[in-house]
């Protein structure tokens, strides 16, 4: 699940809105590189301009034009998705993230893909309430951060260290925002400590 979501899963839990059977269901917890403390993303040009409201009614409009869809659209997605893998990871496995490039450029031809990033505004919106949900969390928790991250920078992880002082933070070296992709034994590992 991803970070966010689990974020809101725990702000719902501390404030006694989920069906009983799922309340007590957490009993520890790892986040791994999320985007929980908005003011710290290091967001790119694309997903600064989605967070205003005006930003789908005009990509709506951009997504009927060829042009866009063939040429922009494209160019401007590869140059963001190579940027979240660490310059360790690209080196050693440039036809890997061409191939994963290609298959969500391929998915759905990418004709929803800017209402699905509403997400990115949702989150300036949200995060207050995820705060308050994490500075009261009583179970362990731990953040798994690659030291390349230039999406969610590993300053994220000490802002959410400073919420609950009890978080225990891993760091790993010489990986990028998707390091699941780029050392998938390590998330495996953590699950199974």
């Amino acid at each position: 699940m991803g970070d966010t979501i689990l974020a809101e899963f725990l702000t719902r839990r501390h404030r006694s809105l989920l069906p009983s059977e799922l309340s007590n269901i957490v009993g520890e917890v790892i986040f791994t590189n999320g985007g929980m403390v908005f003011s710290q993303i290091n967001a790119r040009i694309l997903q600064t301009f989605l967070s205003y409201e005006i930003a789908g009614p005009i990509m709506r409009t951009l997504q009927k034009s060829n042009f866009f869809m063939s040429q922009i659209q494209p160019r401007l997605f590869r140059k963001t998705i190579r940027k979240i893998f660490s310059n360790r990871f690209q080196a050693k496995n440039p036809d890997a993230i061409e191939s994963y490039i290609n298959d969500l450029l391929a998915f759905n031809s990418g004709s929803d893909s800017y209402e699905k990033m509403q997400y990115f505004r949702d989150r300036s919106v949200l995060e207050y309430r995820w705060h308050d949900a994490l500075k009261a969390f009583d179970l362990p928790v731990t953040l798994l951060w690659g030291d390349n991250d230039d999406v969610a920078p590993l300053r994220i992880s000490h802002a959410l260290q400073e919420l609950n002082p009890n978080f225990k933070l891993e760091v790993m070296q010489n990986v990028g925002h998707f390091w699941m992709i780029e050392m998938p034994y390590m998330k495996l590992k953590n699950f199974f400590e």
